[in-house]
């Protein structure tokens, strides 16, 4: 595939009319897509590092397509995830294989996907120095909280991902005090909620120096919870997205992306699923 489906350009238009000029916008990007589809040998690498009970159960290795597009640091587009499952106290850290994977180049990050981790290995992440990213997919309970809390106090952490719908005001207070740091940069929420919404706008308001150039990713974020589409101006297009910026009423700088998916149709070959749609609020 090599260019945007005509049948996406017209429902996306669609969340614009009657203004018709975005349309035109739409069909002069759908070349871009050429070099996207074809791939590209720049990409990034990722290494992902899956440990239950302690263990090394898989490692996996690909190429991260979407790191041609990101305009990320070169040091960044080499990247170690560990992923952590089920590790309960009962489960004995290996601190070699911790101490090899610290050395790793490039970028690193956590997943925690498993409520089961015992209290030595919560301290044992709370030390983790080299850590950039972290991306918590399960509901948050006392222990997770507690964790969340000394990364904050570590002041190392980059990106921010909030996987999981499960969460409450003490982690938007957390999230916020990251949001004040001077290394902090991204933080990614994958579930909507207002009340994250407004604690962001709140600190925007109270001091605007802290937030510059920080950036929160709301996913799940549909375009009718815009108040006027039509003030829409397309201001940056790259190989994936769409992006158009609007001005938010405190000042805020706020782009809304539209990413579009392939999937199967019994019909045809590809159709064009809209939207999973994403708010990024950039600020100035």
């Amino acid at each position: 595939m090599d260019h945007i489906p005509l049948d996406f350009i017209d429902h996306v238009s669609l969340l614009f009319a009657p203004d018709i000029t975005h349309l035109r916008e739409f069909r002069k990007i759908s070349g871009i897509y050429n070099y996207f589809a074809e791939g590209s040998l720049n990409h990034g690498h990722t290494t992902a590092i899956l440990i239950r009970d302690g263990k090394v159960v898989n490692v996996c290795d690909y190429d991260n397509a979407a790191a041609i597009t990101t305009r990320q640091p070169a040091r960044f587009k080499r990247s170690t995830f560990v992923i952590l499952s089920k590790n309960d106290d009962t489960a004995k850290i290996n601190v070699n294989l911790f101490e090899r994977i610290f050395r790793c180049r490039g970028m690193f990050g956590l997943t925690i996907g498993s409520c089961i981790l015992g209290k030595t290995w919560l301290d044992f992440i709370s030390t983790w120095k080299t850590l950039i990213r972290v991306s918590i997919t399960v509901p948050f309970n006392a222990a997770m909280s507690n964790l969340l809390d000394k990364l904050v106090q570590g002041g190392h952490l980059k990106t921010l991902s909030f996987r999981t719908a499960v969460y409450g005001p003490k982690e938007i207070g957390h999230a916020c005090d990251l949001l004040k740091q001077s290394q902090f940069r991204v933080l990614r929420i994958f579930h909507f909620k207002q009340e994250l919404y407004d604690a962001s706008m709140k600190l925007w308001e109270r001091g605007r120096s802290d937030l510059t150039n920080k950036k929160i990713e709301f996913f799940n974020f549909t375009p009718h919870q815009i108040k006027d589409t039509r003030k829409a101006d397309i201001t940056r297009k790259n190989t994936n997205t769409v992006v158009c910026k609007f001005e938010e009423e405190t000042g805020i700088v706020s782009r809304l992306t539209f990413i579009y998916n392939l999937a199967k149709a019994d019909t045809q070959d590809i159709a064009v699923v809209v939207l999973a749609d994403r708010l990024n609020l950039t600020f100035k």
